[in-house]
Parts: structure tokens; sequence; C-alpha cells
């Protein structure tokens, strides 16, 4: 018996993942839109067009002892050139389609197409990462030093340009000190760490038990593990090395928790259940090599899908 609360508490979860992701689609939406704007806009700065604060602003640079703030130095360019220039162009580049592989291979019919394209475009995650922890080493997003805004009186130099350098030294200018590898350490870390103990669970044995084919094509798995106790709804992921040495499929525990033993019911439904299903000899092929048994690696979370009516 689940209790209400559980199951309004794993709801509640359900719902923040699916609003964080769509928080992640639509802010990551703006940051694009705002970039290449701004992008635009720094190229038209330098256009003949440009007048006044900005043209001022966009001209420095061009001397001795002089800092930039306008990263496009000429108007003779075009920003797709100046956008696979730059750190920032090429790796938000590379975050951008990383991040749309995720989203468009994380929709339900993916998943139940083609498990393997879901699974395979996740891992590029770690592009997503990296590209998102040096995203601001080329400081492109510049501003005005400390020092320098102590020797200036903001309010009247912006609108005495011609008495630049007389009453108003020329501003100073750096690049903003790059951040976001702060805000990724934490979560790669826990990952890690994650990722070792998946590795130390996938090294211990597991025997299998009894193999039974059912009819419509479903295979029953049953194993047991040492100092392996199940809790009601929990799923396992599982790995044929003779089929795929990358791919996990995750499948529930079909087993009560009183058994001595888990089992698992797995309905051929694609390639990769139907190669297990031959694996074990359902379909009149028995298994002989050892290392060709799956290898399963249990994970802590519950999954579970309860109806209400």
């Amino acid at each position: 018996m689940i209790k209400s609360k559980s199951i309004k508490k794993r709801r509640r979860i359900a719902l923040q993942g699916k609003k964080g992701n769509g928080s992640v689609k639509w802010n990551s939406a703006i940051h694009i839109v705002a970039h290449l704007f701004n992008l635009e806009h720094y190229h038209w700065s330098q256009s003949p067009e440009a007048e006044g604060l900005v043209a001022a602003l966009s001209k420095l640079g061009d001397t001795p002892n002089e800092t930039y703030l306008n990263p496009i130095r000429t108007f003779h360019t075009n920003t797709i050139t100046e956008l696979l220039t730059t750190i920032a162009g090429i790796t938000g580049l590379l975050i951008s389609l990383a991040l749309i592989l995720i989203m468009t291979s994380s929709t339900e019919f993916i998943r139940q197409v083609s498990y393997e394209l879901f699974w395979y475009t996740h891992h590029v995650f770690i592009i997503f990462f990296i590209g998102l922890a040096i995203h601001g080493a080329g400081r492109i997003v510049r501003g005005q030093t400390p020092e320098s805004l102590l020797l200036h009186n903001i309010s009247f130099c912006r609108d005495h340009l011609e008495e630049w350098q007389a009453r108003c030294p020329a501003p100073q200018f750096s690049g903003k000190e790059p951040s976001a590898w702060k805000w990724v350490l934490g979560p790669v870390v826990l990952y890690a760490c994650e990722r070792i103990i998946r590795f130390w669970r996938f090294q211990q044995e597991v025997i299998i038990t009894k193999v039974v084919s059912h009819p419509s094509g479903v295979l029953e798995l049953c194993m047991k593990k040492r100092d392996f106790k199940m809790a009601p709804g929990q799923y396992v992921l599982i790995q044929c090395p003779s089929i795929s040495t990358l791919e996990w499929h995750p499948f529930t525990l079909t087993s009560a928790p009183q058994e001595d033993f888990f089992s698992v019911h797995i309905r051929a439904a694609g390639d990769w259940t139907e190669a297990l299903c031959k694996a074990f000899g359902a379909e009149g092929q028995p298994l002989k090599e050892p290392w060709n048994l799956p290898r399963w690696e249990p994970i802590s979370f519950l999954c579970i899908k309860v109806s209400t009516r």
C-alpha cells in the first residue's frame, strides 16, 4: 500500500521536473536571441551611420593606451564570421546544438520508437557542460574598470564627447571574470561520485537463477545478488555486453520484496529486447558463454506510475 502523501510528493517532483525543463528551454531561447541582437548592434555600431556615444565607445581601442568595449573592431565583416571566431560563439553554438538534441530526443514518442537514440543523444551533456564551463573564457562581455569609474563623472562625460581626453580621461574597459564554472563544478562533482558508485555496483556479481519464456514474447529473468534488498516500484538498469556495451535499459522489478530473488519481465518490443530474448535461448538459441549474461545496476530512485481511477 502506497500512502497518498507519498504519491502526491512524487507527482510534485515530476511536475517540478517538467517546469524546470520548460524554464531551461525558454531561458536558453531568450539568452540566444539577446546575444544575437547584441552582436548585430555591435556590428552596426562600427558603421558610418553610427554616431554619438555609441560610435565614440565603439572607436575606443583603435589607438595606443586605449582598451576596447566593442569586440567587433571593423564594419567590413559579418556577424556570422565574428560569431565563429570567438570562444563564446563557438561554445554557444555547441551548447545550443547539444541542448536541442537532448530536448528533442526526450519526447515520449522518441523514447518509445527509438530508446537507443534517446540514450545516446543524452550523452552529449558532456559537451554541454564542457562548453558551459569555458563559455565565458574569452571575456567578450566587457565593462568599465572600477579604477576608471572613479575618474569619471559619468553623467557629464556621456553628454560632452568633445571634451574627452581634456576633462574626461578615456574610459578603460576589461572583460568580465568568467563564473559559469562555479555553477557547473558542484553538479559535475556529484555526478562523478554517482558514476563511481554505479561502476562499483556494476562490478558486483549477479546470479541469474531462472529464465522463463512466457507467451506473447515476454522473457522473465530471476536474479540474486548478495546483500541486495529491493523496494516496491524500484527499477534496475540492464546491460547485455554481447548486444551492446554502451546501452543500459531500465526495467521495473516485478517480484515481491519478501522473495529471496528479484525479477523483471521483458517484452520483445524492439531490436535490443529481441536480441536479449535470442541471447537467453527464448528463440531456440541457448546461452553458452557466462560473459553474455546481462549485468545489472541498481539505483535508489523509485519509478512508479499510479492511476487514481
